[in-house]
């Protein structure tokens, strides 16, 4: 697979970074799954939190396009941040669920995408 890459040309994929390779992979994945379900763990691992907004919105993009339902797992608030920022306010795209810690214990919290976007722009708070 190759890449046309505005300085150098073209060029292998396997010459740029995990980032790019790992967007290009989900991304490209998608178009085999359609009306399916993806599951990514650690939906950020590899990417630079610089390039997060842009490639979740092709993700979010993707998945619409191709009716794919996506279940992703993350620590990274920055993660959410950029994917909440690909998602409308009041959308119900997106829920959120924390799990309870298993040693504090505690209890699953379900977030939907305006509770979401509330506690994260409006309070502040981070619902990981």
């Amino acid at each position: 697979l190759y890449f046309q890459h505005r300085q150098i040309g073209l060029a292998p994929v396997n010459m740029f970074g995990e980032g790019l390779q790992r967007s290009l992979a989900l991304v490209l994945s998608l178009s085999g799954m359609q009306n399916g379900v993806l599951l990514i763990d650690e939906l950020e691992a590899g990417l630079h939190t610089s390039v997060l907004q842009p490639v979740f919105g092709l993700l979010v993009k993707a998945c619409r396009d191709y009716n794919v339902q996506l279940f992703a797992t993350t620590h990274s608030l920055e993660a959410l941040d950029a994917i909440l920022a690909n998602v409308p306010e009041d959308s119900d795209e997106i829920v959120v669920y924390r799990l309870p810690n298993p040693i504090k214990g505690g209890q699953l919290k379900r977030f939907d995408g305006d509770l979401l976007h509330h506690l994260r722009y409006e309070r502040g708070l981070d619902v990981r």
